[in-house]
């Protein structure tokens, strides 16, 4: 409910066709649906924690063609943030390779 009320409209919720692992594999997936649909605006929910690689994979691989909407949930789990350093070096090799 509390991100509903943060929310402009409903999103249509769509499950996509082609698996992804991990969050880079999986913003391609949703980048592939979305540009099917001919849409360009994205609601992202996470971890707050988690919002930022998500965005600046967003960034990436969909440049300026789209617009993001951060939903994040509130979570105390500071340990976490180590874990989250290294997974923004795992998205640059993740990268790197989509890229080459």
């Amino acid at each position: 409910e509390i991100i509903l009320n943060r929310l402009r409209i409903m999103p249509e919720i769509r499950i996509v066709q082609t698996d992804g692992w991990g969050t880079f594999k999986e913003c391609l997936a949703a980048l592939h649906e979305l540009e099917l649909m001919k849409r360009n605006d994205v609601y992202v929910g996470s971890s707050w924690y988690h919002i930022p690689r998500i965005l600046f994979i967003w960034a990436i691989i969909g440049g300026n063609k789209f617009k993001i909407f951060p939903l994040w949930m509130p979570s105390f789990r500071i340990s976490i943030l180590p874990r989250e350093v290294l997974s923004f070096a795992k998205t640059f090799a993740t990268w790197y390779k989509w890229k080459h």
